[in-house]
């Protein structure tokens, strides 16, 4: 009975098995109707193929004209940026990465961007000011950046001169060298300027006078008052701004439109406190030169109705602050400026005779710095020091040491360290007798001085 079973479930699997071999040997048997079928049409292959290269061809010519279009848009944009180190500062996918956030600002826009990048702009003092004010508008695009500074670094300005390190300061850096380093990694695209040496009478137009706006990074106001003087000479626009300790001051001059720099000073009395003596805090450097970066760019993105008309001045340890209206015809104040058609004309008068030979100035401009034993010679004349001769006719007479920014003298007999710069000007530390100073210029200086052929 059991065999009977197992016999019928073996018939049952082999008839499965082979209905099964039947409908593949089916499927076997279609598949090569079809093989045979595509055999038999190979003109309608030829067909397609053919139809699938001209769609190809199509194709590539549509990208090939893409491209050359997208080329010439580019070379386009290109040839209507501002000339500069880099040739042309255009809008590349990669500048618009760089501003992107900065023109998704309503003020600001392409059209904003646009003008900063033609504009041109010069930075008097590169100290702790100057410093932060090049940082903010080199990496805003301005186009073209002018650093004027005649100082070197020293440790002491670390603190609060953010472009400084103490491998600047170990050399004696000069400020402007040590900035246009710094600044050229932050944006390569900007046009870098670094003019080593103070700003004088004789320089003033020569310096400026391609400019567009003028920021104030200096702690002098003989610098402030010739600022103001070519300013109304030249009708350009400028910046002041000031710190000292907690409180800090900044205030945009227009001429023809607010009094001056000379008039508002004199109304109200205010002294010059220097930094060196009264100290300073690195937070009020950076709120003053923040405001005044701003101010900066609302007037080279033209929105002057949205310049500040006042002068404004802040405590930040007391958290005060005033201002000062600054208008002609200010409801505030009403203060009328008296300078506007006097002072531009004797900035003038003054260089031209400086380069006669006048007697309009002294010689020399002796000064005891703020820093103790400390005194400063600067020559009123165009000079220019021939370095390398001045250290081979001093190497006799005591230690030297030289860059090619400027030469170090330790006369062997005495304690004074004199620097001197290609400029005429020279330091001396460890003196305070103005006339002793003054004498050891003219000893020292004297036979190795050249009149410069630039006047401005």
């Amino acid at each position: 009975m059991w065999e009977k079973q197992e016999m019928q479930s073996r018939e049952g699997r082999l008839g499965t098995l082979e209905k099964q071999e039947s409908q593949v040997g089916q499927k076997s048997k279609k598949f090569q109707k079809k093989q045979v079928s595509h055999q038999n049409q190979p003109n309608q292959v030829k067909q397609v193929n053919k139809v699938n290269q001209q769609n190809q061809q199509n194709q590539q010519n549509q990208q090939n004209q893409q491209s050359q279009q997208s080329q010439q848009s580019q070379q386009s944009q290109q040839s209507q940026c501002k000339e500069g180190n880099h040739q042309k500062h255009g809008y590349s996918e990669i500048d618009t990465r760089r501003y992107d956030r900065q023109m998704r600002v309503r003020n600001i826009g392409q059209d904003g961007q646009e003008k900063l990048c033609s504009s041109r702009i010069a930075i008097v003092g590169m100290g702790a000011l100057g410093c932060m004010l090049a940082q903010h508008l080199v990496r805003s695009g301005v186009g073209y950046v002018r650093l004027i500074d005649g100082d070197t670094v020293e440790l002491s300005n670390l603190q609060r001169q953010l472009l400084y390190d103490e491998a600047d300061a170990a050399v004696c850096k000069p400020k402007v060298i040590a900035a246009a380093d710094k600044l050229s990694c932050i944006n390569s695209q900007v046009e870098l300027s670094a003019i080593f040496t103070e700003l004088h009478a004789w320089n003033a137009r020569e310096l400026l006078a391609d400019i567009d706006l003028i920021l104030d990074g200096s702690d002098r106001m003989d610098t402030r008052l010739l600022l103001n003087d070519v300013s109304l000479k030249l009708d350009i626009p400028w910046i002041y701004g000031g710190v000292v300790r907690d409180e800090g001051m900044y205030a945009v001059f227009q001429p023809s439109r607010t009094i001056c720099f000379r008039c508002l000073f004199a109304s109200h009395g205010w002294e010059s406190h220097a930094c060196r003596t009264q100290g300073v805090l690195s937070p009020a450097v950076a709120v003053t030169s923040s405001y005044q970066a701003m101010e900066a760019i609302k007037l080279l993105t033209g929105a002057t109705d949205a310049v500040t008309p006042y002068a404004h001045y802040f405590s930040m340890w007391e958290d005060f602050r005033y201002r000062i209206d600054l208008r002609q015809d200010g409801k505030e104040q009403r203060m009328v400026c008296k300078c506007a058609q006097r002072d531009h004309e004797k900035v003038e008068m003054e260089a031209e005779l400086i380069h006669r030979g006048g007697l309009a100035v002294p010689e020399l401009d002796v000064r005891l710095l703020c820093k103790q034993g400390k005194v400063q010679i600067t020559s009123l004349r165009p000079l220019t020091l021939n370095l390398q001769e001045l250290a081979e006719q001093l190497a006799s007479k005591g230690v030297i040491e030289l860059n090619r920014y400027r030469l170090r003298f330790r006369p062997g007999s005495m304690t004074v360290q004199l620097t001197f710069f290609f400029d005429g000007r020279v330091f001396m530390d460890g003196l305070s007798d103005l006339e002793e100073a003054r004498q050891l210029y003219l000893r020292y200086v004297g036979q190795h001085a050249g009149r410069s052929e630039s006047t401005g």
